[in-house]
């Protein structure tokens, strides 16, 4: 029998972690996805957004401000 290798999985954040890296309110992430500006990686059962830290990291990377416009 051979070992299963462990499943690879992206890291995710939470609405407030990534409100925090923004600077900005949860209820603003909450818009940005709303609105269809940023798209969560997954969503729980109960209705939470997960982003990719990938995806947001190369978001701030880039300059976020005024990204949706």
């Amino acid at each position: 029998m051979t070992a299963r290798e462990p499943l690879q999985c992206p890291e995710l954040l939470v609405p407030g972690e990534v409100a925090e890296l923004f600077g900005v309110r949860t209820s603003t992430v909450s818009r940005w996805v709303r609105d269809g500006h940023l798209l969560p990686a997954c969503t729980t059962p109960g209705g939470t957004s997960r982003f990719s830290a990938t995806e947001i990291h190369q978001l701030l990377a880039v300059g976020w401000r005024g990204w949706w416009e």
